[in-house]
């Protein structure tokens, strides 16, 4: 079974650490832990985990139902995990960005049956008819009824913007209803990287990176760099200290 980025949400801080023992036995990689849905919201977006494991039940203002409404732009799917087996609970957590149901106590063999077939869900998301991909070097995007060839070394970031993507290149700039990461999971992944929620880049494009003011330079763009993204973007290149 391939691996994922999880985050826990769990206000059970021993159960919270039984589940992030199985995932790592299973092969997985546990980025946080939060206990209150307000952390979590704060720290999700900018981490981007492949699959969040939520109890519904959360100490503080905000359950985890509350928490998957707001989490739902971020397109992450959920587990959901919760003590009450309540009808009314399954069918509200089938409305958000879910990928299962888990009634407690359970064992490691249910959750890791839970997480393969959360990670072997398709992709409900189709590309929009204002992209197509022609080749390993190009697109063609579609606007105001002309469509224009755009290489991707010519791309030099690209701005999530609410449902769209403002794709910058060096004299243009279009803008596409579709998510950031749906368009990364497109684009060749040794040329683009994230580098914050919002924004990726042609790596070839970047002229500095300002780690002390967190961010990244490319010709009069002053882009924001993510804590949890600095590292991963650093490894890409050979650093001389």
């Amino acid at each position: 079974m391939s691996s994922m980025r999880i985050w826990i949400v769990e206000d059970n801080l021993s159960f919270a650490l039984d589940l992030e023992m199985f995932a790592e036995e299973l092969g997985h990689e546990i980025l946080g832990i939060s206990s209150k849905g307000e952390d979590a919201l704060l720290a999700i977006p900018d981490q981007l985990p492949d699959l969040i494991i939520m109890d519904i039940n959360l100490e503080g203002e905000m359950n985890g139902l509350d928490l998957a409404q707001k989490l739902e732009h971020t397109e992450i799917p959920i587990l959901f995990i919760t003590v009450h087996d309540r009808p009314d609970y399954f069918q509200q957590a089938r409305k958000t960005n879910w990928a299962g149901y888990l009634v407690k106590p359970f064992d490691k063999l249910s959750l890791q049956a839970a997480l393969e077939i959360a990670l072997r869900a398709p992709k409900t998301e189709h590309l929009p008819e204002e992209l197509s991909f022609l080749s390993n070097e190009c697109i063609l995007i579609k606007s105001q009824g002309i469509y224009f060839k755009v290489q991707f070394c010519d791309i030099d970031f690209i701005q999530s913007e609410g449902n769209y993507c403002m794709i910058h290149t060096n004299g243009k700039k279009f803008a596409i209803k579709i998510s950031l990461r749906q368009l990364l999971d497109n684009l060749p992944q040794s040329q683009f990287v994230q580098i914050q929620k919002s924004y990726a880049v042609q790596q070839k494009r970047i002229e500095a990176i300002d780690a002390a003011e967190n961010l990244v330079l490319i010709g009069a763009h002053r882009l924001p760099l993510g804590k949890g993204y600095r590292d991963s973007l650093l490894a890409r290149f050979r650093v001389l200290k």
